[in-house]
């Protein structure tokens, strides 16, 4: 499928959405789970892959997990410690407090 096409197929589906173009990939956001995903639309990977990657029913192979959290996107894959991983989990379940001590007994 040519670039194009697969910005025709993501526009067209309810939870999708091309948010940006990075270096030759289509930057894509599922509104649903609020989650982003870089996509070589040159790769092997078929619109049927993508789409069962995208509604989690199954794991990436060639699709990769990124994220804009300080203002850029970065992969998660490579260069995320535990702790920024955990960050994450915990900003997309809105949980942005920090636990409270247990009370001195």
């Amino acid at each position: 499928m040519t670039p194009d096409e697969w910005k025709d197929l993501f526009e067209r589906h309810p939870h999708w959405e091309v948010v940006d173009e990075l270096d030759g990939s289509l930057v894509l956001w599922n509104r649903q789970t609020d989650r982003y995903y870089r996509i070589d639309p040159e790769s092997d990977v078929t619109p049927q892959e993508t789409e069962e990657v995208l509604e989690g029913l199954r794991e990436p192979v060639e699709l990769i997990t990124i994220t804009r959290i300080v203002g850029y996107y970065s992969q998660v894959e490579t260069g995320w410690n535990k702790s920024k991983i955990g960050e994450l989990i915990d900003r997309r379940k809105g949980n942005y407090s920090l636990p409270e001590k247990e009370a001195a007994q």
